[in-house]
């Protein structure tokens, strides 16, 4: 069931709470105030949580990144990465957690890299409680009440950890 729910939240918060192809681009909220300001939030503590995540990776459950992706076709899509790997000139490395809508010739569990640039979020959780996701938090805010009573638990604590 945890895994399930995982799933679930992963792919709501991924391609937002309900997933519109809209020509060849799912839905990146690029226009909207709030996404846009929480963006700008998460990436205030970006540099933070890179560092935490390379000094005690053992401390953090799910660390996830959250990027704008477009293909060699123009598609664009939001997509979270996980085993993220960060080289010394900012790009990154990591695994596609769910697989694509429209983004062509990456699936699930492929290995994608991206620049610093493209990175609009990110999160971890640690005892049960989940850090970041400043735009899943203002997604969740939107969702049905019944999905904000399975997924708003882990989201009730402040985004950032005690001391960041």
């Amino acid at each position: 069931m945890k895994r399930l729910l995982l799933a679930i939240a992963l792919f709501t918060f991924a391609h937002g709470s309900s997933a519109f192809a809209q020509g060849t681009t799912i839905e990146t909220f690029q226009d909207d105030p709030e996404i846009i300001a929480a963006t700008a939030e998460a990436l205030k503590s970006l540099d933070t949580f890179l560092e935490a995540f390379k000094s005690d990776k053992a401390a953090m459950e799910l660390p996830s990144l959250q990027l704008t992706y477009q293909d060699e076709a123009g598609n664009l899509e939001m997509l979270t990465v996980v085993n993220f790997v960060q080289s010394d000139d900012d790009t990154f490395t990591g695994d596609v957690t769910l697989p694509p809508v429209v983004v062509q010739g990456i699936s699930e569990g492929d290995q994608i890299s991206f620049n610093r640039s493209q990175i609009t979020d990110w999160s971890f959780a640690q005892n049960d409680q989940y850090f970041g996701g400043f735009t899943q938090r203002v997604r969740l805010s939107r969702m049905s009440k019944g999905m904000q009573k399975i997924l708003g638990k882990k989201y009730q604590g402040p985004p950032l950890p005690e001391g960041w």
